[in-house]
Parts: structure tokens; sequence; C-alpha cells
């Protein structure tokens, strides 16, 4: 999938043992805010860019099911980055 927008906060990279994650937002033209991910080798892609680019973002979809200590399920879905350029 992809969307283009306007990057409104990118953040610190966060490492969890062996696995490394960085977050940025975008802003798209309607309005809409996304929270994006970077995992692994790919959380460098966002270093080429700054607050106020607009870009165009390629991402998979991820989700996943866990059940809270009082037994409900929840839901939980992540917008993975493959690939980030600049919107021309």
């Amino acid at each position: 999938m992809k969307v283009g927008g306007t990057i409104t906060g990118i953040y610190d990279a966060e490492t969890f043992g062996s696995f490394q994650k960085r977050m940025f937002e975008l802003e798209n033209d309607d309005g809409h805010m996304f929270a994006f991910e970077l995992h692994q080798d790919k959380v460098s892609l966002i270093d080429a860019f700054s607050t106020d680019d607009v870009v165009l973002v390629f991402f998979n979809i991820r989700g996943r099911s866990w059940h809270d200590s009082e037994g409900h399920k929840k839901y939980f879905n992540s917008l993975v980055v493959w690939k980030i350029k600049k919107d021309e």
C-alpha cells in the first residue's frame, strides 16, 4: 500500500533486545494522521527526511490479537514501512 502526505514528527529509534523500531507521523491532504513504523534495517530510511517534507510512503499492514487481563480479545495493527520517497 502507499499514502502521500507531510511528515509531522520523527522519533528516535528504540531497541528491544535485538529488535529495533523507529516511528514517524504523517498527515495526508484529507487531514488524516498516520503513525508509521520502521523496523530493523529500515530504521535509517527516515534519516534522509525532515518534518514538513512531503513524501510518498510504501507500507504493509500487520496485525495481531491478544487477550487482555479480563479475557477480552483485543487487536493491534501496525503500518510497517518498506520505502519512502519525496513526493513529486
